[in-house]
Parts: structure tokens; C-alpha cells; sequence
């Protein structure tokens, strides 16, 4: 492939060939050049803008959209000295959640933009198993080594969908990360579902999520975020019993919130 080394930015049609997504773009309606013009203005300028622009813009064109400009953002990447690879890898959330829009509607498109305005900004990194992105403590943070005040450097760690959470895949991104971020000893903290307190109680012992959540350390909780009925049954509803139960986990998770219990997200720094 290498079109890395060829030192060129790559059209919206070659990223979608490159993603997977070649036959998906052909079928996408054509942006007006005035509205793509606007919307990679905001998307580099103005974020609340473009969450509000590309909002206004139907599934399919939020798709295009995104295509091309992961095309433009591979030129950024060649200007970093950052890998194809990690391009393709980073960039492959786009299929992912184009993917499940298809899924849940039959359609080719996506609503995902204001978390994929991340990848698009060359603000996170998909470095092997997990994501990793940038930023800096809100609020004092217990830690292993002591307590953490606000405007730490952090990596904030995002495990993206599509394949089991291997552990050893998982340490061995958090490795890439301290070489690709040059860090020898980053901060990584982590505010996901993966870290449920109740999740002890519903998957087996040996389960990956659970190797996953034993390496970090628990600082906080929301029982008002309802990301791991997302991610269990595919979208929170306020009726628990018409949830499905097509697996072990869904059928636990369902007896669980129907007695009354929550799956709250957790916040947590790793251990390691």
C-alpha cells in the first residue's frame, strides 16, 4: 500500500477504498463545496460550530464528510512522521460506526461526528488495542502514587468497539503509548463502562473486561450515564424488560437492572 510514502494528501474516495468503505462511498451524496468549506473551517476552528453544522447535515453526507477528511488528515500524519498504519487504525472507527449504523438502520451513513471530530483533529490515536487521547485532569485524582491535582497531564484511554479486549493487547498499547507520546511514565486514566463496579457481579472471573478493569484504580462512579446499557443491548430504554437477552451477559445485565440495581460508569487511573 504505502501511499504514505508517495508524500501526497489522499481523496475522500481512496481513504473510503482503504477503510473498507470503497462501494459505501460511491453511493454517498456529493457536500455543496461552500458547505464543506464551512465545515472543515469549524471542525479546525470552532467545535461547537461544527457539532452544530455537521448536525444539520443528513447521515450519509456526515459519512462523506468524514472520508474526506481523513484523506486530508493522512497528509497531516505524513507531515508528523506518524505511521500508516496508526492512520488506518485510528481512521478505522469510521467503519466502525458506519458499520453500526447500518446495522441498526439499513442505511449507509453515520451519526457519530462529535466523537469522530477527535480522530479528525489529530487529537487521538488508536495505538494497537485502545485509543488514547490527550488531555489534562479536571479535578484531584487518587492515584497509586499519590494524589493528582487539576491540569495533570493525562493520556485518557478509549477502547474501541469491534474486537475482544485481549489484556495482553491492552498492555501493549499502553507500551506504544508511552514511546509514541514520548512519555515514559504517562498518566492514563479512563472513564468508561468497562469499569463498572457491577460488572464483577455479572461477567465470569475470567473474563477480559474484568482483566481489563483490575488494572486501574477506581476513583469514581456515574450512575446517571447509562453507556453500558448502550453498549449490552445497543440503546438505553426506560422499559428494562424489553431488553433482549440473546446473551449471558445481556440476560445478567437485564435481571440486574430490572431488581432494581444500576450499571453505573466508572472513572479510573492505571495501577501500572
Amino acid at each position: 500500500m504505502a501511499i504514505l510514502d508517495e508524500g501526497r494528501p489522499i481523496s475522500g474516495q481512496e481513504a473510503a477504498g482503504l477503510l473498507g468503505l470503497g462501494e459505501e462511498f460511491a453511493s454517498l451524496p456529493a457536500l455543496a463545496p461552500e458547505a464543506c468549506g464551512q465545515l472543515r473551517f469549524l471542525l479546525r476552528t470552532e467545535r461547537k460550530g461544527y457539532l452544530a453544522a455537521i448536525a444539520e447535515q443528513p447521515p450519509a453526507a456526515r459519512l462523506r464528510f468524514c472520508l474526506m477528511m481523513a484523506g486530508e488528515v493522512w497528509e497531516q500524519y505524513q507531515m508528523a512522521g506518524i505511521s500508516e498504519k496508526i492512520w488506518l487504525d485510528t481512521m478505522s472507527d469510521i467503519r466502525i460506526w458506519s458499520d453500526k449504523y447500518r446495522r441498526e438502520t439499513g442505511e449507509v451513513g453515520l451519526v457519530q461526528t462529535g466523537w469522530l471530530a477527535h480522530h479528525l483533529t489529530l487529537e487521538l490515536f488508536r495505538l494497537g488495542r485502545l485509543q488514547f487521547e490527550p488531555t489534562r485532569l479536571e479535578e484531584p485524582v487518587p492515584s497509586p502514587s499519590g494524589l493528582l491535582g487539576p491540569g495533570t497531564p493525562a493520556l485518557s484511554v478509549h477502547i474501541a468497539a469491534g474486537e475482544p479486549l485481549d489484556h495482553d493487547a491492552a498492555l501493549d498499547s499502553y507500551g506504544q503509548a508511552k514511546t509514541f507520546f514520548k512519555n515514559p511514565s504517562p498518566v492514563f486514566v479512563c472513564y468508561s463502562w468497562l469499569l463498572s463496579p457491577a460488572l464483577p457481579e455479572l461477567l465470569p472471573p475470567e473474563s477480559n473486561i474484568l482483566a481489563f478493569q483490575r488494572d486501574y484504580a477506581l476513583f469514581g462512579t456515574d450512575e446517571a450515564d447509562r453507556q453500558a446499557e448502550e453498549r449490552i443491548f445497543g440503546a438505553p430504554r426506560d422499559d428494562f424488560a424489553a431488553y433482549p437477552e440473546g446473551t449471558t451477559l445481556q440476560r445478567r445485565a437485564k435481571a440486574w437492572l430490572l431488581s432494581g440495581k444500576k450499571i453505573p460508569t466508572g472513572a479510573g487511573v492505571l495501577r501500572l
